[in-house]
């Protein structure tokens, strides 16, 4: 047999915000969003463990977020479009914590562990005495794992082939106007 196991997690934010004028204080358009996915194909927890697999193990994870931002004050005014998204996932085909553990593997384990994160803001100030500011971060981490144990005296045994793959991208486009 084979396990096939995908975690996919996924947020989206927009946030938009206009004004006439803004005295005093600045109106802003502010989102953060975290996605976290989280697969794992075999799962052994503290103390010891005794693992034996002889199917195919096809784990995916993938997490993605998007954000986007726009603030403008259309006469007088400063405006700010802030944004952080952060996507990460965690990937692994077999994985014991910390005890005495025992694994074999005499198959194979197909890995693929994806994070996306996007942030695109802008902010637009208003004609007179004013400053638009845009801030945006993106973040992205990926851990992808064949076999993975935790403390202890551990016997790993594999077989086959453990085919891995992290792929992490992150991208901010920020765009003040005044």
């Amino acid at each position: 047999g084979t396990i096939d196991v995908n975690a996919r997690a996924q947020v989206d934010a927009t946030k938009a915000l206009v004004t006439f004028a803004t005295i005093p204080g600045t109106p802003s358009a502010d989102a953060l969003l975290k996605a976290h996915a989280t697969a794992t194909g075999l799962e052994g927890g503290a103390g010891n463990n005794f693992l034996r697999n002889s199917g195919g193990i096809n784990i995916r994870a993938t997490g993605v977020s998007n954000v986007s931002g726009g603030a403008e004050a259309t006469v007088i005014g400063s405006t700010r479009a802030k944004g952080l998204s952060t996507a990460n996932a965690t990937a692994s085909g077999i994985h014991v914590e910390n005890g005495d553990n025992d694994v074999a593997n005499t198959s194979i384990i197909d890995v693929l562990g994806t994070g996306d994160a996007v942030t695109v803001n802008s902010s637009t100030s208003g004609i007179l005495l004013s400053t638009g500011k845009a801030e945006g971060a993106a973040r992205s981490t990926v851990d992808a794992f064949g076999i993975a144990a935790g403390g202890g005296t551990n016997t790993i045994e594999n077989t086959l082939d453990l085919r891995i793959k992290a792929d992490a991208s992150a991208y901010a486009n920020v765009a003040p106007r005044s």
